[in-house]
């Protein structure tokens, strides 16, 4: 049985992770599941878990193999189904961000280095991923560096040959920049091949260019990117649709200076955002969560909470675009409730990995491919083929399946269908540091149990789970 038993609000529940969903119960049942205590079948309790169990709860665990169901599709997925590649074309740029994994990160992934993408060994990515797409109706070219804009003359020259390579699918470009190379030509060049623009911007001026910084001279990064945004919204209305702000939040500071941002001008009100917590997963100094952040954290949740369910508008002190990402999935969550199931099959893992090479593929500037770009690249683990030789499928698969270092643990853990743990988690693991691991589990433990109490504050007042 793998179950988690609380108390809120003077109420008792218990979450069920075969089943996926939570009941309410009688503290009676909390004191003895909590204390681990047997059952007795001849009371109210008993009959009281008996009931739990017919509707699919405390179920014994009859897992024979601990494996991801799509590890035997995996080779099906990278000899016929790729769909998209990001092509680190660079791992040189302009900027020297406080938080960036290549600025500092205590050995544990590579630097910023003045080395680019030979454009022979793109055009032979290109290649790869077209003769291996072939039961894919769409393949995606992604931009990575490094700033890619750096290697601009690479990226026309990989645009023209994937045009005239690939014609008989739909073709799309996407370029992650920090925007502040941009110029006329550059922004001609993104919107007449339609690309998807994911622009970096870390709130207002303050505390952007208190992150985020030249390498080499004095200017302010925030004002640069205004500039450029102002004219993509003026001159460039498709491209400005295509575009996305990716907002890394330093919990820090409140939400409210990030706030700030959006009510610069009218391109910033109308910008769609997506907005993450800093990751500190390559730094040895971790996140420090002001009062302030955490009182405003709390703040935006209650008020999107109502914008949402009761209708009310949102307060001055709360935007919308910044407060959406950041609860969006919870509130999915609340709307649409569990997809309740009736216990885990033979062949399971937790739900944290993606498919190495087909949900996510980089090829980095030497031609090795990694199942991300978000990951370690000096972890060896973690390269998973090169362009010369293909995938390493068994490499692939033990990435599919890393839950397997962790096996023990992973089987009895609360928030089984619910870990987003994937390879990056494991790098400490794997180089024998199993103290990043816990750590990471933990983190992921309590994220998912204030996402349950989350769904009982908010189902308690407005009725709302998966109706």
């Amino acid at each position: 049985m793998i179950n988690k038993v609380w108390e809120q609000n003077g109420k008792y529940y218990v979450y069920d992770a075969q089943r996926d969903t939570y009941r309410k119960i009688s503290r009676g049942l909390y004191d003895l599941i909590s204390e681990k205590k047997e059952v007795s079948n001849d009371d109210v309790i008993g009959e009281e878990y008996r009931n739990l169990q017919q509707d699919g709860f405390f179920r014994d665990i009859n897992i024979e193999e601990f494996c991801h169901p799509l590890t035997d599709s995996l080779e099906y997925y990278l000899n016929r189904k790729l769909s998209l590649v990001t092509l680190q074309i660079t791992q040189d740029c302009n900027l020297r961000c406080s938080y960036c994994p290549y600025t500092g990160n205590d050995n544990v992934n590579r630097l910023h280095k003045k080395k680019y993408m030979d454009i022979d060994l793109a055009k032979k990515a290109i290649d790869y991923l077209y003769a291996h797409s072939i039961d894919s109706e769409k393949i995606t070219i992604g931009f990575y560096g490094g700033e890619p804009l750096l290697a601009f003359d690479t990226m026309k020259s990989v645009v023209d040959y994937a045009h005239n390579l690939i014609q008989d699918k739909l073709l799309s470009f996407t370029i992650t920049t920090n925007a502040t190379l941009m110029n006329r030509e550059i922004l001609e060049f993104l919107n007449d091949n339609n690309f998807d623009l994911v622009i970096s911007i870390d709130g207002p001026k303050e505390i952007n260019d208190a992150n985020r910084v030249f390498a080499n001279v004095k200017d302010s990064v925030f004002n640069k990117v205004m500039e450029n945004i102002e004219i993509i919204y003026r001159e460039y209305p498709d491209l400005f649709n295509r575009t996305t702000i990716n907002m890394v939040i330093d919990p820090r500071f409140s939400l409210d200076k990030y706030a700030e941002l959006f009510n610069i001008n009218e391109a910033m009100r109308k910008i769609k955002v997506q907005s993450t917590v800093l990751d500190d997963t390559y730094k040895s100094i971790k996140n420090h969560f002001s009062d302030e952040f955490m009182e405003s954290y709390y703040q935006y949740k209650e008020e999107m909470g109502k914008f949402l369910f009761e209708g009310n508008n949102l307060s001055d002190r709360v935007s919308y675009q910044l407060g959406m990402p950041l609860f969006n999935s919870l509130f999915e969550r609340i709307i649409n409730g569990f997809d309740e199931k009736w216990g885990f099959s033979k062949n399971i893992c937790p739900s944290g990995p993606c498919i190495p090479g087909a949900t996510r593929w980089m090829v980095d500037i030497n031609g090795n491919f990694f199942p991300c770009e978000r990951i370690s690249e000096t972890v060896e683990e973690n390269v998973i083929g090169n362009i010369e030789e293909g995938f390493n499928l068994e490499k692939a698969k033990f990435i599919l399946n890393i839950h397997n270092l962790s096996k023990d643990k992973c089987i009895n853990c609360f928030a089984f269908r619910h870990c987003d743990g994937c390879i990056k988690k494991y790098e400490g693991c794997i180089s024998g540091n199993e103290e990043q691991l816990e750590n990471e589990c933990n983190q992921i433990r309590a994220g998912f149990d204030n996402i349950l109490h989350d769904i009982i504050n908010f189902n308690e007042r407005y009725g709302y789970y998966g109706q």
